[in-house]
Formats: structure tokens, C-alpha cells, sequence
């Protein structure tokens, strides 16, 4: 009998309403001060000299415009609360890109896509955490998105974003949720 020891998780919404909600998220990035990450070869409104954005003045927005899919999420997730810690822009330029990375150990964080072509520009690129059984190689999945998709995974999930090889901008806000649950996620029997 086959049994899996582990599974992953990656939670995907489709936004409604989305021009309009688009046009409220494009209002907050007016008012924002990105920064380059030289590290990295991308903007941000978050600080690199902070550890949580404290420029963001648009998180309770942000908790609004999806509150919908936060409920869901935690639904789905059998969760007993999920609590948005922090949210940020992020752009790509054309060869712009960011390097494999982790949003810590615990929790979740996610990805909404908010200036994306899904023709043009790279998705979000998953590393599994461990190497292939039959051939010890590395795999990596690309995220489907397209504009308006939020994703929701594990923060501890290495993931990237490839070089923007389009003259469009590519425009996305990250979030990172802490979460609580009173039963253990995982069993084996």
C-alpha cells in the first residue's frame, strides 16, 4: 500500500473584481519609496535595513481588499488564525531577478500578482526541499499565475523569480503570514 510521508501545499486564488482592485493596489505603489537590492537586482518598498517594512502604510488595504482569501486559506489550511506580519512591493525591470530565497522557517507567505503577463514575464520558480529519489537531481516548479492570482505556501519553500527578459515591468506584492492551529498538521498512519 502507498502512503505519502509528505505534502506540500500551495494555495491559489483568483481575484474578483480585479481591475478595480488593481487600480487601488496601483494608487498605494504611487505613494511608495522603492529601493534596489544590489543582491538581488530588483525594487523594492522594503528597506533592506529593516526587518519588517515599516513603510507600509497599506497593510490594513491590503487585508481588505482579500480578506476573502485570507478566510479561505485558513480554511483550507485548518488553521485557527492567520495574521498578515508584513507586505511589500517588489518590481522587475527588464533583467531584473531575484536569487533563491526563504521567508524563514515558520508560517506561510504569499504572492499576489499585480503587473504580470503571464506570456511574457518569468513566474514564480518552487525548489523542492529535497533531491529526486531516482536521480538525486534537483526540481523546480513554476508557479501558474496570471494577473490577480494570489499564492499562499509554506515560508520555508526556497523559491525565485528568473530574469525579466520582457521591457514590461513585472509588479508584485509579497506577504508573510503567521498562522496558529491547535492540532498537529501532520500524521502518519
Amino acid at each position: 500500500m502507498r502512503k505519502a510521508l509528505f505534502d506540500i501545499s500551495l494555495f491559489r486564488y483568483d481575484t474578483q473584481d480585479w481591475k478595480e482592485k488593481k487600480a487601488e493596489i496601483i494608487s498605494w505603489s504611487d505613494k511608495i519609496t522603492m529601493y534596489r537590492s544590489e543582491a538581488n537586482n530588483f525594487y523594492s518598498d522594503k528597506n533592506p535595513s529593516q526587518r519588517i517594512n515599516e513603510n507600509s502604510f497599506y497593510m490594513q488595504d491590503f487585508i481588505s481588499l482579500f480578506e476573502d482569501k485570507f478566510a479561505l486559506f485558513q480554511d483550507e489550511a485548518g488553521l485557527d488564525s492567520v495574521s498578515l506580519t508584513d507586505v511589500w512591493f517588489a518590481e522587475y525591470e527588464e533583467g531584473d531577478c531575484q536569487l533563491p530565497h526563504s521567508h524563514g522557517s515558520t508560517g506561510f507567505t504569499g504572492i499576489l500578482y499585480v503587473n504580470f503577463d503571464e506570456e511574457k514575464h518569468p513566474p514564480t520558480t518552487v525548489i523542492q526541499p529535497w533531491s529526486g529519489i531516482l536521480n538525486d537531481q534537483t526540481t523546480m516548479v513554476n508557479v501558474y499565475a496570471k494577473e490577480g492570482t494570489l499564492i499562499i505556501m509554506p515560508s520555508n519553500l526556497l523559491h525565485f523569480s528568473a530574469p525579466n527578459k520582457c521591457s514590461h515591468k513585472k509588479t508584485v506584492i509579497s506577504f508573510d503570514l503567521k498562522c496558529t492551529s491547535q492540532y498537529i498538521l501532520w500524521h502518519y498512519n
